[in-house]
């Protein structure tokens, strides 16, 4: 019998140096795993039986357990094939335990934070997320392992390494992993700077076309009507309005050909800011009005990041637009 077992094992002389072994030692217990040919699993147990403290035979447990091992297998596979995911996903991605630090990272997470991976592992996201977002943050990642949430979204800044600051989207779910006890927070992040750059732009234009173009139109028309009535009665005077009309009407095209430009400027990641800024001016610069002066170090520009590019515009834009409405300056420079 013990031969017939042998022929179907996938080591047999292992298994056979076992049964000699136990049976030189009649007094040793022994506990092991068979895998046979076909596929099957068994767990050996084997143990003394001993009658009046002497030892008179030896009782052997055999216990079918493929099913549970193929299963121990599958999860196993499938925990590799996330761990391979997680490190190549396109995506910034981090596994935080329960006690909110970091357990797994990949590349796309180290680039986007500027941290390497030793850095981030052990650590809360309190290492790079901006201190004006964390709050909001901590009470999501709260409800989430007191299960009062399954998932969340949150859009936040990080402050990375370097010390630049972007624009995040945090997409929060629950895992579980046979090798960690209790649930698990992946959080996929993805960069949406140019997004919330974008969005800020529009509201920016938004509000110079109300406040400025529309207020100017109808300043504009308001001279107009005042130089038709006036010219019944005064032609200086009519003059004199129809002049004002005109000026205002200089300005407005200045602001008409600042828009033309910001709604025509490339995308921040592809913008030259030298070049940019150099438009700006040149589109802020009204009829008969001296262009404003011009001063930045060439080496400057290559610590300029397109992010930082497209805030640095919009507040050139608009001390130039405020310079033009309201300080009647006579001179004007960027640097």
């Amino acid at each position: 019998m013990l031969h017939s077992v042998l022929d179907q094992l996938q080591d047999p002389q292992t298994f056979l140096d076992k049964v000699r072994e136990l049976y030189a030692h009649p007094e040793n217990e022994s506990f092991d795993v068979l895998h046979f040919k076909d596929g099957r699993v068994f767990e050996r147990h084997s143990r003394p039986q001993i009658l009046d403290r002497e030892i008179v035979g030896r009782v052997w447990t055999f216990q079918d357990v493929t099913k549970y091992k193929r299963a121990e297998e599958a999860l196993r596979t499938s925990e590799l094939r996330l761990q391979r995911f997680i490190a190549d996903a396109p995506v910034g991605l981090c596994i935080l335990d329960e006690n909110w630090r970091a357990i797994s990272t990949n590349r796309a997470m180290c680039e986007l934070t500027g941290y390497e991976e030793e850095e981030i592992i052990g650590s809360t996201y309190a290492l790079y997320t901006h201190p004006e977002d964390l709050s909001a943050n901590i009470v999501l990642t709260d409800e989430f392992f007191r299960r009062v949430r399954s998932n969340y979204t949150y859009e936040k800044r990080y402050i990375r390494k370097s010390g630049e600051i972007i624009w995040v989207s945090v997409k929060a779910t629950r895992i579980e992993l046979s090798s960690h006890e209790g649930p698990l927070l992946l959080a996929a992040v993805q960069d949406i700077t140019e997004r919330k750059l974008a969005i800020e732009e529009r509201m920016h234009l938004s509000r110079d076309l109300h406040d400025n173009l529309l207020q100017a139109l109808y300043a504009v028309g308001m001279q107009l009507e005042a130089g038709k009535l006036a010219l019944k009665h005064s032609a200086r005077r009519s003059k004199l309005h129809m002049s004002q009309a005109i000026h205002q009407l200089n300005h407005l095209m200045v602001d008409v050909r600042r828009f033309i430009v910001v709604l025509t400027t490339r995308t921040p990641g592809e913008q030259d800011f030298g070049r940019a800024i150099n438009q700006l001016i040149a589109s802020m610069t009204g009829t008969g009005d001296a262009a404003p002066e011009l001063d930045i170090k060439s080496p400057v520009l290559s610590f300029i990041t397109p992010q930082l590019a497209e805030q640095l515009l919009s507040i050139v834009r608009e001390a130039l637009s405020n310079s033009m409405r309201h300080a009647q300056a006579s001179h004007r420079w960027c640097s």
